[in-house]
Formats: C-alpha cells, sequence, structure tokens
C-alpha cells in the first residue's frame, strides 16, 4: 500500500516536518502545500528538503506568485532524488530575463521539478524556451491551454516543440476548446506529451465528438478525458470508453451518481475492461454496500476512488471492508480528511489496505506526532 501525508505548510511548523519527514517509511510520501511559508532569511524549506535526503519521498508545492526564483533555485538544488519541488504560477517569473529558464536549467536531468504556468497568462514564445530549457525529469504543465487556440492553433506548435523528449501536460476546458483544435493538438504531441480535457462531457452530443477525439488518440498518444458523472449518461460514457486507446485514461467524478437503483456504476467499471479508468465517489453521498460492488466489477486498469472517506471511519469502521473488498489486486484510493478522522481507526485501515491500495491524509497536520508515527508505522 501508499500513503501520502497531506501537511499545509501555513499551518504545520517546519520541525514537526522534519520529524515526520525523518520518521516515514518506504511507502510513505510526505507532502506540502504552500511551502512557501518556510521562504525567509533562513530559508527552512532547504532544510526540509535536507532532511527527506535522498531515501525519503517529500514533495514540496510552492505558489511562484510568492516565492522568489532565488529561493527556488535553492530548493531545487538541494532535493534529493526522491524529491519533486512543484511550483505553480509560474508565470509570476516571466519577465525579461525569463527567470523560469533559469529554474529548469537548476535542475537539470537529475532533480525531478514540476513547472505549471497558466496560458491565459504566459506568452507562447516564453512557454517554449523554458519547454527546451526542461530537463528529463522536469514537467512543464500548462492549465487553461485553451488560451493558444487560435489561428494558427499555437498550442500544437507548442506541443510540437516538446517532441518526443520533453515532458509536457497540456490542459485544456473542454466547454471552451473545440474539438476540431483539440484533434490538432493531439495529433502534433510527442510521447512524452499528455493532452488532458476537463469538462469533456461538452463533447457529448448526438454525434458523441468525444469519441472522436479518443480515436485521435488512437494507441500511441497520451490522452486524458475527464468527465463529470451527473452530467453524462452512462451509455455514452461508455462509447467512449470503449473507444479509448492504450495510453487514454478516461475518468468521472461524482460517479456516485451511477449507484442508484440498479447500480449502472457496476456496469460501468466491467466495461472498462483493460482501459485505464477512474471512477471518483463522494463517501458522504456513498453507500459501502454499491461501493464495495462497483470494486468487485473494477478491471486491472481501473482506480475507484473514493473522497471524504472518513465518513466510513464511524461506528463498525466500513472503511476497512472497502479496503478488503480491493485485496490486493484491485486499484483502490481512499482519500481521509485528518482534521474529521481519529488516529486510531485510520490507522486500522492502514494496515488492511491492499497492495494497490492508497491511501490519502489531507490536513495531516490535525494529528500529533505520535499519531503521525503510528499511520506512517502502519504503512510500513
Amino acid at each position: 500500500m501508499k500513503l501520502t501525508l497531506l501537511f499545509n505548510g501555513e499551518q504545520t511548523p517546519p520541525d514537526l516536518l522534519k520529524q515526520v519527514t525523518a520518521t516515514a517509511g518506504a511507502n510513505t510520501t510526505v507532502s506540502v502545500s504552500t511551502a512557501q511559508a518556510y521562504i525567509n532569511g533562513k530559508n527552512k524549506a532547504v532544510s526540509i528538503a535536507n532532511a527527506a535526503g535522498n531515501t525519503k519521498r517529500l514533495a514540496l508545492g510552492f505558489n511562484g506568485a510568492q516565492t522568489t526564483a532565488a529561493a527556488l533555485k535553492q530548493v531545487t538544488t538541494v532535493a534529493g532524488s526522491n524529491t519533486t519541488v512543484s511550483v505553480n504560477a509560474v508565470h509570476a517569473h516571466m519577465d525579461g530575463s525569463n527567470e523560469a529558464v533559469a529554474i529548469a536549467n537548476i535542475a537539470g536531468n537529475t532533480k525531478k521539478l514540476a513547472l505549471d504556468f497558466n496560458g491565459a497568462q504566459t506568452a507562447a514564445v516564453a512557454l517554449k524556451k523554458v519547454i527546451a530549457a526542461a530537463g528529463t525529469n522536469t514537467t512543464v504543465s500548462v492549465n487553461a491551454a485553451q488560451a493558444y487556440i487560435n489561428g494558427k492553433n499555437e498550442a500544437a506548435a507548442i506541443a510540437d516543440i516538446a517532441g518526443n523528449i520533453k515532458r509536457l501536460a497540456l490542459d485544456f476546458d473542454g466547454e471552451l476548446t473545440a474539438a476540431a483544435a483539440l484533434k490538432e493538438v493531439i495529433a502534433a504531441a510527442g510521447t512524452r506529451t499528455r493532452v488532458s480535457v476537463s469538462t469533456a462531457q461538452a463533447y457529448i452530443d448526438g454525434n458523441n465528438e468525444a469519441v472522436a477525439i479518443a480515436f485521435a488518440a488512437g494507441d500511441s498518444k497520451r490522452l486524458s478525458m475527464g468527465f463529470n458523472g451527473e452530467r453524462t449518461a452512462a451509455a455514452a460514457l461508455m462509447q467512449v470508453i470503449a473507444a479509448a486507446g492504450a495510453r487514454t485514461a478516461i475518468s468521472v467524478d461524482t460517479a456516485q451518481v451511477y449507484t442508484a437503483g440498479d447500480n449502472e456504476a457496476v456496469s460501468i467499471a466491467g466495461a472498462a475492461g483493460g482501459k485505464y479508468f477512474t471512477m471518483e465517489f463522494n463517501g458522504e453521498q456513498s453507500m459501502a454496500t454499491p461501493l464495495k460492488q462497483v470494486i468487485a466489477a473494477a478491471g486491472v486498469n481501473t482506480t475507484i476512488k473514493i473522497n471524504t472517506a472518513q465518513v466510513f471511519l464511524r461506528a463498525g469502521n466500513e472503511a476497512i471492508s472497502i479496503a478488503d473488498a480491493a485485496g490486493d489486486t484491485k486499484r483502490l484510493v481512499l482519500e481521509f480528511n485528518g482534521a474529521q478522522s481519529e488516529a486510531l481507526p485510520l490507522r486500522e485501515v492502514i494496515a488492511a489496505a491492499g497492495a494497490n491500495t492508497a491511501v490519502t491524509v489531507n490536513t495531516a497536520h490535525a494529528f500529533s506526532l505520535n499519531d503521525l508515527v503510528s499511520l506512517m508505522t502502519a504503512a510500513g
């Protein structure tokens, strides 16, 4: 099993974070958002990265608009082989000198770096320079990439720059992106470029254009399509899944809408077969029994994700039976709110989790150090 502990840097003392990181086992990832809170005169983010060394799994997330390029370069320089430095709003560093290029250069080919840009606030020319500078372990991601869809379809040119070497992720809003333009980007994408589409239900119409988009990706292109279950008919969703190629991932949120009545979610999970497919359920709006039925029907590449899973920690701890239903073969993700979870039942779930189950605990700073150690010990 895998355990991820999510901390808010603004609410977590750096010394506590270093202790947790030092104690974490091989199956635990310590993830910190708003890590810019540790950037001060002494740049304590550097000491946190040092605590992880090359053995601990650490993810440090920074807001680029609130973090100087110099501080980011310091953290990237000391990051170990299992530490990922993530920076959003990187467009804040796109000025005359394009500091984002310098940050990418610091990472080289050895550091794990993720740079996220807002397409609506980043010039295509500047973005291409960052992509060109990115090392083999650096991922350049662009949200609101539909901003580059114009007469020349600059998004396709950006994908072409990445080629088959650079790690690039282009995220489009389906409601704001024409299907024809999206297919052009997919055609231009290299083997390490991922094209993602949220609100993909916008393409579900009489002709189900989402099927054509999936066909455009074929078996060679990396495509992710995200659907809202409340706005997507089960039949249309299954058509898209059937059309998905070997490197296409389909996901649907609010999947609890399909569990009513005859539990269509079971049919959808069964239809996925060996396709890459994720169904996300809201635990507060789901019953344990239909969830276990869906888990049983899930194929080898289907992930069942349950958020607000803390609702199942109550009397009887049904979260254990859900984890048991997944066993060692099914892909299951259980997300808990640490501020609404007790350590003892949560530790029992972690201990029961199978080989392909991931447990994520957000607001992990709500637990004491002793409780956090017990959770990590249970994870191994």
